[in-house]
């Protein structure tokens, strides 16, 4: 077996043993400037808390293409570790807002 094969068995195990309270799903919508840098520094926020979204979706389609959008989504909606992980999100160079929106 595989080391990648063992790791997503592993975090498959885990995801089993959710509370009933992770049901839901949070939503980070994200605006900054459209430079290369900003996307795997809102990656790297999620990674300090050993989360990995289900969805990315970057564009820059919007004006001159000088301002960037990203939408990520986790799994699961406990509002500490949204709160922390959307204060992870500001703080990170080159982004203008963040709007975090939790689904129950």
């Amino acid at each position: 077996m595989s080391a990648l094969h063992s790791s997503c068995s592993a975090a498959s195990a885990d995801w089993a043993r959710l509370p009933e309270s992770a049901t839901g799903r949070t939503y980070f919508f994200v605006t900054g400037e459209a430079e290369c840098g900003l996307l795997p520094r809102l990656l790297q926020s999620f990674a300090k808390l050993s989360l990995t979204p289900y969805r990315v979706h970057a564009s820059t389609e919007q004006g001159a293409g000088e301002e960037m959008t990203v939408e990520l989504r986790i799994q699961g909606n406990d509002p500490a570790l949204a709160e922390r992980l959307a204060a992870l999100c500001r703080a990170v160079i080159g982004v203008r807002s963040v709007i975090m929106v939790m689904e129950h």
